[in-house]
């Protein structure tokens, strides 16, 4: 009896370490292969130069991104997504004065 105890519990330390690794690594391909299509370093040319707008932007003034992402302020960070599920890229920016407006294919920023 004691065997076959030791048999099971065994058995469930393989599937458990098993699915642990396998989630481990469909993570690892998951993060290549969107590094490979350039979408974190786009986010973050987008970012950045959304950034240098917005400081620069004189009062009344309307930019228009023409992509397919979202924007999102969050305290004194610029988020750009490709979807609602990405992380997004995180960009500091303390620039003031602006909303967001995000509708499909295109950003509306107001600054005011």
């Amino acid at each position: 009896m004691k065997n076959a105890n030791a048999e099971i519990q065994l058995t469930w330390k393989f599937v458990f370490n098993l699915l642990f690794v396998l989630m481990i690594l469909s993570t690892m391909l998951v993060f290549i292969s969107r590094q490979t299509k350039q979408v974190a370093m786009k986010n973050e040319m987008i970012a950045k130069e959304l950034c240098v707008l917005l400081t620069r932007a004189r009062k009344n003034t309307t930019i228009i991104i023409n992509e397919d992402v979202i924007v999102e302020k969050s305290n004194n960070d610029l988020i750009v997504k490709k979807n609602q599920d990405d992380v997004g890229y995180s960009y500091p920016c303390y620039a003031k004065g602006f909303q967001i407006r995000n509708e499909k294919g295109k950003v509306i920023i107001e600054i005011k």
